[in-house]
């Protein structure tokens, strides 16, 4: 047989050789694929539950937020209610600070 060029198919085996051969090479394509769409199945789950997670997390950063936020106003409104409260009593001196000592001078 005449030598043939590189990259020609081997189109002179005998056809129970060349059958085999095609048979284990596409027994072979079939399990790469399978393999491949697992792969990509089993990524995009992952991607799902890392998506689901950074959610959840913002959500819970959404919450502290608030809370925060809330926590920050009630002690506001707690300070001015003392200071109202401490500039509102009756029989006080003018000018006295808390506990009805004289106010620091303002600079």
């Amino acid at each position: 047989l005449p030598a043939a060029p590189p990259g020609t198919p081997a189109h002179h085996l005998p056809a129970a050789v060349l059958r085999a051969a095609l048979e284990r090479q596409a027994l072979r394509l079939r399990l790469q694929a399978a393999l491949q769409e697992s792969l990509h199945e089993e990524n995009r789950s992952r991607l799902a539950q890392m998506q689901h997670a950074q959610d959840h997390l913002e959500t819970l950063a959404l919450g502290l937020r608030r809370q925060e936020s809330r926590q920050r106003q009630a002690e506001i409104t707690n300070e001015l209610e003392t200071l109202m409260t401490s500039i509102a009593r009756p029989g006080r001196p003018r000018g006295a600070g808390a506990g009805g000592r004289p106010a620091a001078p303002r600079p």
